[in-house]
């Protein structure tokens, strides 16, 4: 092939000395570090590549779309990883496809340089590319020495599968006790219904009769007779009372708050003005409540327990004193309902709690031994803690703290 004016590149097949090309143009000595960056684009030291060694126009061309090809497909790659992460940005190793995108982008550069070169002989900024994609290729060796472990421990295809299938079986099981549950529930109310109606027939012939009784033929009867039928309307009505308390422990278990912010102050005003106690009002030493969150009726249950509880161990006191006062901190609205009464031994708190557990006999105090347990239940389901604290003689205080 004869050479000709209009080609870019040598295309005679004689050698191409590098130094012939080289010989018009001074050349820049580099002996450090500064010298090599501030003279970073300085083509002086050496030739074009197109005028160094013998290329034709096809191997030159082939060495340079290879080049090109490959930068265009290391910077679509990083491109694409970026997408990716920017899609999905909760993937695992999220920095590491950005360091491996960045890397890859670099690799591609150096190829961009090496096309560069064919006209421009840019070596010292070639070698520099070269140095920061040899860094960032440390850097990434590194970030994989630490993300393989990582990635071996994640669960595979088939790890997922048994998990779906444990889901499976879990849901299957919890929709089997869910069931079992509705069955028990509905026996409950079962019960609870024959405990309302089927007990209370027989009671309440049981009060009637005795109380017609003793009405009709009372004046006639001894004192030992007219006794046993107090006592059949006393234990009676005990037992009605009972059945009142069991069959409110057992519907709190099922029943769902409506959940509200009230006043306090006023659940208790009210509580007092219904005159529930039968006693003068004098003897309560109310601060300021606030308001507080929770179902109204189930709290109310609960300060009417409490209330009454507080006035009947402090009935055979000679001045009665009962204060209801509440504080609060940063979590809980707390309130404390103290009085000066009979007390209890404070070994004995958490058998307060228990349903039928009594401290006290019958005959010193009426009760069933079901209310403190009521109130400990509706406090748990509000997520809140109720706490007690007595002294034999000296009285006792109810703690109860509600989050806010």
């Amino acid at each position: 092939m004869t050479p000709s004016s209009t080609h870019i590149v040598p295309i005679d097949t004689s050698f191409a000395s590098c130094n012939n090309t080289m010989s018009a143009q001074p050349v820049v000595q580099v002996s450090s570090v500064s010298d090599y960056f501030s003279n970073l684009l300085d083509t002086s030291a050496w030739p074009a590549r197109w005028g160094c060694g013998q290329w034709s126009e096809t191997e030159g061309w082939f060495y340079i779309l290879s080049d090109l090809t490959i930068f265009l497909s290391y910077s679509a790659i990083p491109m694409l990883l970026i997408f990716f992460y920017w899609k999905y940005k909760k993937i695992p190793f999220g920095r590491f496809f950005i360091l491996f995108g960045v890397f890859i982008l670099a690799c591609g550069f150096t190829h961009l340089i090496d096309v560069v070169l064919f006209w421009e002989p840019v070596y010292r900024l070639s070698g520099f590319v070269k140095f920061l994609t040899a860094v960032i290729s440390l850097f990434t060796a590194l970030a994989m020495v630490r993300a393989i472990p990582i990635a071996l421990s994640m669960k595979t295809e088939a790890d997922y599968l048994r998990i779906l299938e444990s889901k499976e079986l879990l849901e299957k099981e919890i929709a089997k006790r869910t069931l079992s549950l509705s069955e028990t529930n509905q026996e409950l109310e079962s019960f609870s219904y024959s405990v309302s109606h089927d007990l209370r027939a027989p009671l309440r012939a049981m009060q009637g009769y005795s109380s017609a009784l003793l009405e009709d033929v009372g004046s006639k009867l001894d004192e030992q007779e007219t006794n046993y039928l107090k006592r059949i309307i006393r234990n009676s009505n005990k037992m009605g009372k009972l059945i009142d308390d069991l069959l409110s422990f057992s519907r709190m278990s099922r029943s769902t708050e409506s959940i509200e912010i009230f006043s306090l102050d006023m659940l208790v005003k009210n509580i007092l003005l219904d005159n529930y106690f039968k006693l003068d009002v004098s003897i309560f030493e109310i601060g300021t409540l606030g308001s507080i969150k929770g179902d109204k009726d189930m709290i109310k249950q609960v300060f009417e327990n409490l209330i009454s509880n507080a006035v009947k161990y402090s009935s055979n006191v000679a001045e009665p004193k009962i204060k209801i006062w509440s504080e609060s901190d940063k979590k809980d609205n707390i309130i404390h309902i103290e009085d000066n009464g009979i007390g209890f031994d404070q070994q004995y708190e958490n058998k307060l709690y228990e349903v039928f557990q009594r401290l006290h006999s019958d005959s010193e105090f009426e009760g069933t031994g079901v209310g403190l347990s009521l109130c400990k239940k509706i406090i748990d389901r509000h997520h809140g803690t109720i706490t007690a604290k007595g002294v034999i003689n000296k009285g006792a205080k109810f703690t109860i703290a509600l989050p806010k």
